[in-house]
């Protein structure tokens, strides 16, 4: 839980390291993220890598949208999220080191979130989902608030156990977070239905970036934060408002 106060003092599935799209989602556009279970290559002689890794392997996998300029990694916990997707029919592309592991279909209605659970990529490049969640983005309609205290979950890298968490938005622009082994505070801003912040210091004094939007009941955010020795972990936090 250490690492959750890396986010809290910081968020199953889901990584936002690089993505074609901003932050905060343009009306209309979707979410997609999941995790890779495991995935089988000729690279590595017919060795199949699963989560949390077998194996040291030279990349993180890169998950694409062909013929646009959305692409993520996934981290330690095969976990990719991407954001501001337009409705449309895409091919993902999963690669490593350069090289094609796999592809999948998949079709982006307006407005949702679609999660993928637990990809396996297929020797032959063929990808199988054990299951689909759609759910719709959250739109703030006029007059809802973030102030207040929201409890959800988070899921990411290194986290560990159900990832409990407890977010305290008060109205000057401040918040405190609590998990089960700690607390943390930080900034953070709204536009809209969109929020954003820093989740200041934690081990190591390292400061994590937060964005998501939200509605008068829900908000779901994903993170990145700077790991100690190199790298990045990222993941997502599900909230709704007590």
């Amino acid at each position: 839980m250490k690492k959750l106060l890396s986010l809290v003092a910081l968020m199953g599935l889901l990584s936002f390291v690089g993505c074609g799209g901003d932050d905060e989602q343009a009306a209309g556009s979707s979410t997609i993220q999941g995790n890779i279970l495991s995935y089988d290559t000729d690279a590595l002689a017919g060795v199949v890598v699963t989560y949390p890794q077998t194996v040291v392997h030279p990349a993180p996998i890169t998950v694409s949208l062909q013929g646009t300029s959305f692409s993520a990694q996934t981290q330690g916990d095969g976990i990719f999220v991407h954001q501001g997707i337009p409705p449309g029919n895409y091919v993902m592309v999963f690669s490593l080191g350069g090289r094609q592991l796999g592809s999948y279909q998949i079709t982006v209605a307006a407005d949702v979130i679609i999660v993928l659970h637990n990809l396996v990529i297929g020797r032959t490049g063929a990808v199988s989902v054990s299951a689909t969640t759609i759910t719709p983005r959250a739109t703030a309609p006029t007059g809802a608030s973030i102030e207040g205290v929201w409890h959800g979950n988070v899921q990411g890298d290194g986290i560990t156990g159900n990832g409990e968490i407890f977010f305290t938005f008060n109205g000057d622009g401040t918040f405190t977070a609590q998990a089960a082994d700690g607390g943390g505070h930080g900034t953070y801003s709204v536009s809209g239905n969109t929020v954003s912040g820093t989740i200041l210091g934690g081990p190591g004094d390292v400061n994590t970036q937060f964005s998501g939007h939200f509605t008068t009941t829900a908000m779901h955010l994903s993170y990145s934060a700077p790991r100690t020795g190199g790298g990045t972990d990222t993941g997502i936090v599900d909230l709704t408002k007590k």
